[in-house]
Parts: structure tokens; C-alpha cells; sequence
């Protein structure tokens, strides 16, 4: 291997980067065998200079932009080979927001979610935002917040997005399953009845139910099926998993490309 050259050539790492070929996309980079290698030679950079400490992720920053690095990182994780890098880059960047003191407001708007809508689904900022809400709230439980409430203005927004992006395409449901199972358990826990969550959620008064828009009824028929399986009221669980949720991998690589 030709580290130690380059090291006595005092290549940078971002000229290794360039030398192995991990410039071609970062999806491509974090799932090459040879990031391991550009791992290795920043190592040797910090053991020879130690006064200019560099790390992986910086220099995947540097080249990819940080937003499109959190997007891919995200993806990675559901790669066999890339999954223990990926994991590992993903939480020293969410580490570094939070010594940053950026609060999850400032991640929503440094990840664009409420702008991209639907596509925020797609492009995994809700998979990184999840997880950076994780470790803010195990770092200052007295400061806890919540994905669905704080995030979008109440649960009811959220709910009705992620009802949209369900009804969208088969990719978007694929997506999208892993938070409306979270918003359906949520309610089973908080012991809502779909009356109650037409009430409390979307504030409908519960003596003119029937002024319910579309996009609401169509969230508690969703949550009618769930509620009734839950509470053995009927014998299928119309709510799961869907078939298509392998379709993560194969889309993924389609929009990273």
C-alpha cells in the first residue's frame, strides 16, 4: 500500500480521497472498501502531526457538504458493508452539532425538512433528525423534546404528512412506514380511540365531527385499523409492514447516484 509514500510525500488526506477514487458521489465513497484505507492514512496524519489534527469526517465534509453527508450517512446505515463507518461518521456529526449547541430547531432548519416536505421522507433527514433528537434528549432531559410535536408545529401536521407522503408513491410509503408505526403505537400508548384523536389532534369539535377535512379522516381510518387489531377488535392487522420497505436500498442508491 502506498501510504506510507504518500505520507512522506505529505499528501493531504483530501488528495488520498482523490487518489482512491472516493470522489465520485458520497454514497459511492461510503460504501467503497476503500474508505477504510483513506481512514487509515488520516491516522497516520495525526500520529505524524500531531499540532494539525484532521478526522474522516472532516475530510468528507470538506468534499461533500455537510447536509449531504448527514443524508448519506443515513442511507449507508442500511448497507451490510457500510453500516459500522457509517454509523460511527454519523454519530461523531451529530456529536458535533450538539457541542455546537445547535438545538433541534436549528437541525430542522440546517437540513431544510419543513421546506422539502414529502421529499424530506426521501432523502432520510427525518431518519438523522430522529436520531440527533435521540441524543439531545439524553444529554439534557430537562430541555426533552419530540419529533412529531416540536418539530412540525403539533402532531397533527405531522401526521398529515406523513399520511401524504404514504399515499404518494410506493418509495415515499417505503420510507415513511417507520414514522407513522411510531405515531400509531404512540396514540395506543396514550390510549387514544380514533374519536379521541380526531379531538385532541386535530382539535375538531366533538359535537360537529363530520366537519373533518379529508386528509384527517383519511389519518384516523389509518388509525381506526391499528386501534381495533391493538385492542382485539377485529382478527387482521391492516396496518403492515409493507412489502415494498425493501425498496430502500435499490431507490436509495437511485437518488445518491
Amino acid at each position: 500500500m502506498k501510504l506510507r509514500f504518500w505520507l512522506g510525500k505529505e499528501k493531504s488526506a483530501l488528495d488520498v480521497l482523490d487518489k482512491l477514487e472516493l470522489n465520485s458521489g458520497v454514497i459511492a465513497a461510503l460504501t467503497n472498501p476503500k474508505l477504510k484505507i483513506l481512514d487509515r492514512y488520516v491516522t497516520m496524519l495525526n500520529n505524524k502531526y500531531t499540532e494539525k489534527q484532521v478526522s474522516l469526517l472532516g475530510i468528507l465534509t470538506a468534499r461533500y457538504d455537510e447536509v449531504d453527508l448527514a443524508m448519506a450517512l443515513a442511507l449507508a446505515k442500511y448497507f451490510e458493508n457500510s453500516k459500522p463507518i457509517a454509523t460511527k461518521l454519523q454519530r461523531q456529526q451529530l456529536q458535533g452539532w450538539l457541542n455546537a449547541q445547535k438545538s433541534v430547531d436549528d437541525v430542522f432548519s440546517l437540513l431544510r425538512i419543513k421546506e422539502d416536505g414529502i421529499r424530506s421522507m426521501l432523502n432520510m433527514e427525518l431518519e438523522t433528525m430522529s436520531e440527533y433528537i435521540k441524543m439531545f434528549n439524553s444529554k439534557n432531559p430537562q430541555q426533552k423534546t419530540d419529533l412529531f410535536t416540536d418539530g412540525f408545529g403539533g402532531e397533527d401536521k405531522f401526521a398529515i404528512l406523513v399520511t401524504r407522503a404514504m399515499a404518494a408513491s410506493r418509495v415515499s410509503a417505503a420510507f415513511t412506514y417507520k414514522f407513522q408505526k411510531q405515531l400509531l403505537e404512540q396514540r395506543i400508548k396514550n390510549d387514544y380511540d380514533p374519536m379521541t384523536v380526531l379531538i385532541k389532534t386535530f382539535k375538531i369539535d366533538e359535537h360537529n365531527l363530520a366537519g373533518a377535512g379529508v386528509v384527517e379522516k383519511s389519518v384516523v381510518n389509518a388509525y381506526k385499523s391499528f386501534y381495533n387489531s391493538a385492542n382485539g377488535l377485529d382478527q387482521m392487522n391492516s396496518v403492515v409492514v409493507p412489502r415494498r420497505y425493501s425498496l430502500i436500498i435499490q431507490k436509495g442508491r437511485e437518488l445518491w447516484q
